[in-house]
């Protein structure tokens, strides 16, 4: 155990499987109550900021350029995996006509 778990809680159990993430945590009644005062999130450290001043990432011809914005990155983004997505679309389709033929003759 790490942080806050150290000092407040007694026990905890873990219930997550591939879709979903689920705790279960004993606490005392006063630690209880101090962290629904402080709120769960904050108390668990379960929000963060994220700083987007510095948006760096590599676009689809492989050099790095920095985006002012999220909405700059998805503008950037779109249309390249939109032509991937019909690209992969095509191809699935192909398979699935080869697979009827097959199953026709």
């Amino acid at each position: 155990m790490c942080g806050v778990f150290e000092y407040s809680t007694q026990d905890y159990k873990e219930h997550h499987d591939n879709t979903n993430v689920h705790f279960v945590v004993t606490m005392g009644a006063k630690e209880l109550e101090k962290a629904e005062q402080q709120g769960l999130l904050e108390f668990f450290k379960l929000t963060s900021k994220i700083s987007t001043s510095n948006m760096i990432c590599f676009d689809f011809e492989g050099k790095i350029r920095k985006y002012d914005s999220a909405e700059e990155i998805l503008e950037a983004y779109y249309p390249v995996r939109l032509a991937y997505y019909q690209k992969r679309k095509v191809w699935r389709l192909s398979c699935l006509n080869i697979r009827l033929l097959k199953r026709t003759l």
